[in-house]
């Protein structure tokens, strides 16, 4: 899964030295877990960036860039945070519409990336304003 970010790491214009700097980076990392006196053994990490490093975010959002091309959405990117906007004046009509978008979002670019969705992390928030009067309503999935 590396190989997709070194791919829009390499189409944005990094290449050669810099390019096998983030390589050696990112490739051939371990990890292992530590509880009280007890660690277990060191497993190889085969994708993601390393957590809390200062490098993560930027690289973070190089590897989710393009999911502006792959909806309608209006997007804003920020870290590891994904927010889409739309609008419409028909309530079914925009149910409608969103539906088809994440149906695309989630094969046009959830799957291609390998990027996993995180279904409690997500909220729906409606804005509806009629004359003299502004209605928010706020769904926020907790089955998950």
């Amino acid at each position: 899964m590396l190989i997709i970010i070194f791919k829009k790491l390499f189409y944005y214009g990094v290449k050669r030295t810099p390019l096998k700097l983030l390589a050696s980076y990112l490739d051939d990392r371990f990890q292992c877990t530590k509880i009280g006196d007890t660690k277990s053994s060191f497993l190889n990490i085969t994708c993601g960036v390393p957590q809390g490093s200062v490098v993560g975010p930027l690289l973070n959002l190089i590897y989710i860039n393009d999911i502006v091309k792959a909806s309608n959405f209006n997007t804003v990117l920020y870290a590891d945070d994904i927010n889409l906007h739309i609008l419409g004046e028909n309530h079914k009509m925009l149910e409608k519409t969103v539906n088809h978008e994440l149906k695309n979002l989630t094969t046009v670019f959830v799957l291609t990336n390998y990027v996993s969705v995180i279904p409690k992390a997500i909220s729906i928030i409606t804005i509806s304003i009629f004359p003299f009067q502004l209605i928010i309503t706020q769904y926020q999935n907790k089955s998950a």
